[in-house]
């Protein structure tokens, strides 16, 4: 009966320690998917998330996360928690960064679609600005004109026309330029607001440039998460810091608000991942001290054994001695006994 307690005190201690062996393995490569490794082999080029873009890195990076936790089947452990969290807040993240992407690219689309109708209107303006000019004829006939509202013959370049009306047809052309500056004002900016569109989806879709899938997948291993969205929060304000009429990209800021709530969300989940890891190594380290003192336990209780024997040993040989040798042992000790008795006397 104690045998079989000792047997099964030492199975639980095994299962345990293998457990939390294996948590503590399965937190350590879930952080290192999340903050990258920090390693100092050189890579052929800058590693830039902008070349794999936000969505695609993101969408690796809990790709890779999820591959980890299912290989130590982690999320069925209600002891792992804060990885559990982790792992909604990434799916979270990951849907919102979609849904923010294409709220940017319908921007996008919009601000090109008004860029052409504004400059199809400066073309028809333009055009009526040309097919006036020449009915009007030189600035002398057109202050006639003006001085003679009534039916007045002016030489043209395309020969005479009857001026009725010519009043409206110059109040229409003092118009139409300033409505062409207009337009090309609103124009300007709304290139702007494209040129800052496009930056945004360069970073959130990649600079369409076809990356090599190992240069990708070193991006995506050694990248920090949080780092790379604080610089792509960085650059996005950068690109829309000097754009007039910024307040009208209501995609751009609704990205920015997201990409901040995505950095602190991950932050404060990053630090109770953080937390479960330092716990898993005190209870490692625990286990691993307990463990040392056991193995020291046993080879004393070894070494003692091992004493106990060959003292054993020892009698037993002396027990099972030759008779012979014996009783000469014994007749050298009684005359040295004698010897001893007479120098005394």
């Amino acid at each position: 009966s104690n045998s079989f307690c000792t047997l099964l005190a030492l199975m639980l201690s095994l299962s345990n320690r293998h457990s939390v062996e294996v948590q503590l393995l399965t937190v350590q490569r879930a952080l290192k998917t999340i903050n990258g490794s920090s390693s100092n082999t050189p890579t052929p080029s800058v590693l830039a998330f902008g070349d794999v873009g936000l969505l695609y890195f993101l969408n690796q990076k809990q790709a890779q996360l999820h591959e980890v936790l299912d290989q130590a089947h982690a999320l069925e452990d209600a002891e792992l928690r804060a990885i559990n969290e982790l792992v909604e807040f990434m799916r979270f993240i990951v849907s919102g960064l979609i849904v923010e992407a294409e709220r940017v690219d319908a921007a996008s689309v919009a601000v090109r679609r008004e860029i052409a109708s504004v400059t199809l209107r400066m073309r028809e303006i333009d055009a009526e600005i040309q097919h006036l000019r020449p009915r009007l004829g030189t600035t002398v006939d057109q202050a006639i004109a003006l001085h003679f509202q009534n039916h007045i013959a002016v030489p043209q370049r395309s020969g005479p026309v009857r001026l009725e009306g010519m009043g409206c047809e110059q109040q229409a052309l003092g118009e139409l330029p300033r409505a062409l500056v207009s337009l090309r004002a609103e124009l300007r900016l709304l290139s702007s607001h494209r040129r800052a569109l496009c930056t945004v989806q360069r970073l959130i879709h990649g600079n369409g440039a076809r990356v090599p899938e190992a240069e990708a997948s070193q991006i995506i291993a050694q990248l920090d998460t949080v780092t790379t969205f604080r610089k792509a929060l960085h650059k996005i304000k950068d690109c829309v810091l000097d754009v007039a009429g910024k307040e009208d990209l209501i995609a751009v800021s609704s990205l920015l608000d997201f990409i901040e709530m995505l950095c602190s969300g991950l932050t404060a989940a990053m630090e109770s991942v953080s937390q479960l890891h330092i716990q898993l190594l005190k209870h490692a380290s625990t286990i691993r001290a307990a463990r040392v003192t056991e193995r020291l336990g046993q080879i004393d209780a070894r070494n003692k054994r091992m004493s106990s024997e060959a003292l054993y040993m020892n009698e037993a040989t002396t027990l099972v001695e030759d008779p012979a040798v014996h009783q000469s042992n014994r007749s050298k000790s009684s005359a040295l006994d004698d010897f001893l008795t007479r120098y005394c006397a």
